[in-house]
C-alpha cells in the first residue's frame, strides 16, 4: 500500500475513534531537535504519525466510560486507558512493524509533542503560553501519541505553521508568567488543578483570533476533566446513562 493511502486509512480509523488528527511526519526531522530520539528502523527517511484530538474525543471517551464503568472508575488514569485501548485496537489490524511513544512517557522515550506538532505542520507551538495553536481549532487540541512505522516517508512534508495570533503574544506571556514564574505553583497535576480556571482563561484568549471560538471550544465537562481529572465528572456521565 502506498504511504499516502496507508496514512489515509489510519486517519479514517482514528477519526471514527474520536481522534481528529493523524498527522504524518518524517521521524528524522524530529530527531534533529529532540533530545530523545524516535526509532528509525535503520531507514534514512522514516514515517511517523502524530495522533491528537479536538473536542470530538469527548463523546467517544464518554461512550467508553459507560461501557467500561468498573475499569474506568478503578483506574488512576481513565483517559490514558481509553487512548491506549483505542490506539492498540486500531493498530492490531496494521501489518507494518511499529513502535509507540505516549504523551505520558518519560526518560529516553519522552517526546516533546508540542515541538513535534510544529515540525509536522499540525499546529504552531507558542512558547509565550506553551500551547499549540491550530488554524481552525485554535488551542483547543491535545496531543496523545506518536506511532513510528517501519515504512518509508515518501510523501510531501506539510509546511510548518506561522503564528496565527502574534498580536496576542504579549498578553499570553504576561498571563502565563503570572501563574508559573512566581514559583508558588508546581507543574504537576496538583499544581495545574489549583490554577485550572486561570489556564482556561489563557486558552480562551489564545483562541480569540478565531471568528467563532465557541464552536471549537471543549465542552465544559471536558474542560474540567482535562485540568482536574475529577472522577465525579465520569460518575455523572454514567448516571445520566442509567
Amino acid at each position: 500500500m502506498a504511504t499516502k493511502d496507508f496514512v489515509q486509512n489510519l486517519r479514517d480509523q482514528f477519526l471514527a475513534g474520536g481522534f481528529e488528527f493523524t498527522q504524518p511526519f518524517c521521524i528524522q526531522d524530529y530527531n534533529k531537535i529532540g533530545q530523545s530520539k524516535l526509532p528509525t528502523f535503520n531507514r534514512d527517511s522514516t514515517l511517523g504519525v502524530l495522533i491528537g484530538n479536538t473536542k470530538t474525543l469527548w463523546p467517544a471517551f464518554s461512550k467508553y466510560v459507560i461501557e467500561n464503568e468498573e475499569e474506568v472508575l478503578n483506574s488512576d488514569h481513565p483517559l490514558d486507558m481509553f487512548v491506549e485501548a483505542t490506539v492498540n485496537s486500531i493498530l492490531a489490524n496494521v501489518n507494518v512493524p511499529y513502535k509507540l511513544r505516549w504523551s505520558t512517557d518519560v526518560g529516553d522515550k519522552f517526546v516533546h509533542l508540542q515541538s513535534l506538532a510544529q515540525i509536522s505542520g499540525l499546529a504552531y507551538f507558542n512558547t509565550s503560553c506553551y500551547l499549540c495553536t491550530h488554524k481552525v481549532y485554535g488551542p483547543w487540541i491535545a496531543l496523545r501519541t506518536v506511532i513510528c512505522f517501519d515504512m518509508e516517508f515518501d510523501i510531501a512534508r506539510i509546511p510548518q505553521y506561522v503564528n496565527p495570533f502574534p498580536e496576542g503574544d504579549k498578553v499570553l506571556k504576561e498571563r502565563t508568567d503570572l501563574i508559573w514564574k512566581a514559583g508558588s505553583v508546581s507543574h504537576d497535576s496538583a499544581g495545574i488543578k489549583s490554577v485550572w480556571e486561570q489556564l482556561v482563561e489563557i486558552r480562551d484568549y489564545a483562541a480569540s483570533f478565531l471568528s467563532d471560538p465557541l464552536t471549537v471550544r471543549y465542552p465544559e465537562e471536558m474542560i474540567r476533566y482535562h485540568y482536574t481529572r475529577d472522577k465525579s465528572i465520569l460518575r455523572n456521565i454514567i448516571e445520566r446513562n442509567q
